[in-house]
């Protein structure tokens, strides 16, 4: 099974005077996902928690990368 896309969450450039420019790719969407389900899991330890997390997060990408259904 091929891994699903994990693009940047939030990535930003900054132009700066004289033309350069800086670049922030920002957290991965996998990294958001798996933050986002994290305020909900506090309640059990903090190994468990972050399983279970980047675990929502993984099924969340897998997810939105299936074709959508007309």
């Amino acid at each position: 099974m091929s891994k699903p896309d994990n693009p940047p969450a939030f990535p930003y450039s900054i132009h700066m005077k004289g033309g350069d420019k800086l670049s922030f790719p920002g957290m991965t969407l996998r990294d958001y996902f798996a933050g986002q389900v994290l305020m909900t899991l506090m309640k059990v330890g903090p190994r468990e928690s972050a399983h279970f997390a980047y675990a929502y997060a993984d099924a969340m990408l897998a997810e939105r990368a299936k074709e959508p259904k007309p």
